[in-house]
């Protein structure tokens, strides 16, 4: 027997119609902040057997495709998702009628389904492929089901295609695709049609090993939605941008994670001699059967040698696309790995930091390899100058306008010869505007800052969003910023330069947002701005390089295993 076996990943041949950004943050609209605000849990529905899309696993939780991308949803939205326990997937679409829970994170749209509810656009795309036997009879598209049995899920989208548009069609109802698979092995049914993920799972997972993919069916595509109730528009709104900032490199990473198929096309000799041998016995009884049956034969062959010759060049075509990828892939992450290298340099070194802020710590945890948040210090002739800064955005585009603000801070010192804070913000202001303004689009970003001059026993302040905390005596005492940003804004006004007098045994901290923005602990929320000031208040009688390691754990461990949303930076000094 002479058997072509053909292994390969999910690639762009099945990926038809995925419609992707390559952005990351999501911009969202004033009412959708404050439905995600009055909505401290969004309850969402799922099929707990439909591996690989979603299923129950053996822990107990939610998994499959679409976790990964629920989990990215939560981290950009802040939308606290979480699975609503059902007996099954009618069970959860009934749910969604009577508003016990809010979202369907994947299923395909029908005639049915357009009645009662909205979908997203499609976030992934997959083909509809047959699946039978080995040893079945050979099928080389959908029109050879007629007169086969064929087992279907029951409340499936393609089992309603195929009562639509072939009626004709024996079907054979099952409660999942499971059954229907365990129907072809024992013969009371011929074929199912799947898509090519699920199929993938339970053939390669499963143990289905005498089961074969026979083809595609080009008749449909599996185009996969999120769905919410009718007359839910702003959550629908919410879930379209949270879909829309996963990339294409994220999501394929997803899918590789659960999709190997194995096509297995060629002919089978074991069963051509096995009937040439029983032609042998009756060649003089039924010759004309023979005649007839070799005839049929051919053509069977002859759509398998086709059906081959369009899959390897498919295979080849595929292998081409997924080096260029791994190619670019990897320039580009070459490439922001050079450019850590370059905004380090222009941060403070530790070796500066300890000369000038002796009793002094720097939390500094970028959230991608290069960061929006940067720390800086100069150092004059009667007093040190300090700030941490939260550019616009993270990662590439956020260490880029750092690099503009970095300089515009630096300029407003040395060239400018300022030293009072709120002025040099002013003409920090001014020089980032002057630098965005040379873009012939409208440029709004700059950034969030905290800066300080210590003169020895005497500080002064002046901030744009991001506060100066004092601790003195167990009590801690906040200097609130002027509520706009270094860059382009409605009515600038100067910022207000704050003085203190400041005691033995102070404590001084300014930081970023992404300390308290961070989602973690058992419900999934965001640490908040109260935790941070009492964490710290509950640790001030241990020395800064102690506080340091306590508020990178007491951050860690309240991440746990979510992703980080921000990058973080903090500095604190004792006086």
């Amino acid at each position: 027997m002479k058997k072509f076996l053909l292994v390969f990943f999910l690639g762009l041949q099945f990926l038809h119609s995925i419609k992707l950004i390559g952005q990351t943050a999501i911009d969202l609209s004033v009412i959708e902040k404050e439905w995600i605000e009055n909505n401290d849990t969004v309850y969402f529905g799922y099929d707990p057997d439909w591996k690989p899309y979603e299923f129950i696993n053996e822990n107990g939780n939610h998994d499959g495709i679409v976790e990964p991308i629920i989990d990215i949803i939560r981290s950009r939205s802040g939308i606290n998702l979480q699975p609503l326990p059902n007996q099954g997937w009618l069970s959860s679409v009934a749910s969604l009628k009577s508003e016990k829970l809010q979202v369907l994170p994947i299923i395909a749209v029908t005639e049915d389904r357009l009645q009662f509810m909205d979908f997203t656009s499609s976030y992934v795309s997959f083909s509809f492929v047959i699946i039978n036997s080995e040893e079945g009879e050979f099928i080389g598209d959908i029109n050879d089901l007629n007169n086969l049995k064929i087992a279907l899920p029951r409340g499936y989208v393609i089992t309603e295609l195929i009562e639509r548009d072939y009626p004709n069609f024996t079907i054979i109802y099952t409660n999942n695709l499971e059954e229907a698979l365990f129907k072809i092995l024992t013969k009371e049914a011929d074929a199912t049609i799947a898509g090519l993920p699920i199929a993938s799972y339970y053939m390669n997972y499963s143990g289905f090993d005498h089961l074969q993919i026979a083809t595609e069916v080009k008749e449909y595509d599996y185009n996969l939605h999120m769905s919410v109730l009718k007359g839910n528009d702003t959550l629908l709104s919410i879930l379209e941008k949270s879909l829309n900032s996963i990339s294409n490199k994220e999501k394929q990473e997803i899918i590789n994670d659960w999709v190997t198929v194995k096509y297995e096309y060629g002919v089978d000799m074991t069963r051509i001699w096995k009937i040439a041998a029983i032609c042998a016995l009756i060649v003089m009884v039924v010759i004309g059967i023979i005649i007839f049956w070799n005839r049929s034969l051919q053509k069977q062959i002859a759509k398998r040698i086709e059906a081959e010759e369009k899959l390897q060049a498919s295979l080849k075509e595929i292998h081409h696309q997924k080096l260029i990828v791994e190619e670019k892939s990897q320039e580009i992450t070459d490439s922001i790995e050079y450019a850590k290298t370059i905004q380090s340099a222009i941060l403070p070194s530790s070796k500066v930091i300890d000369e000038f802020l002796k009793d002094s710590f720097v939390l500094y945890k970028p959230k991608d390899i290069v960061a929006g948040d940067f720390y800086w210090m100069k150092a004059k002739a009667d007093r040190i100058l300090f700030a941490v800064a939260d550019c616009t955005g993270h990662g590439v585009p956020g260490a880029m306008i750092s690099v503009v603000c970095n300089n515009a801070l630096n300029r407003s010192v040395r060239e400018y010869n300022l030293s009072d804070p709120g002025q040099i913000l002013d003409k920090a202001r001014d020089i980032v505007i002057q630098e965005f303004e040379k873009s012939e689009t409208e440029v709004r970003d700059g950034m969030d800052i905290a800066i300080c001059s210590l003169i020895e026993d005497k500080l002064e302040y002046a901030g744009a969003h991001n506060p100066l905390w004092i601790i003195r005596n167990g009590i801690l005492i906040e200097t609130k910023a002027n509520k706009q940003p270094i860059g382009k804004f409605e009515n600038l006004q100067p910022y207000k330069t704050h003085s203190f007098q400041l005691e033995k045994g102070d404590t001084i901290y300014i930081f970023s947002d992404g300390y308290s923005d961070q989602f973690g602990g058992i419900r999934g929320k965001k640490y908040k701005t109260t935790n941070f000031k009492n964490f710290l208040l509950s640790i001030q009688e241990n020395s800064m390089e102690k506080q340091f390691s306590l508020l990178d754990a007491e951050f860690e461990k309240w991440r746990g295993s979510m992703e980080q949303i921000d990058d973080v930076c903090v500095i604190g000094l004792r006086i």
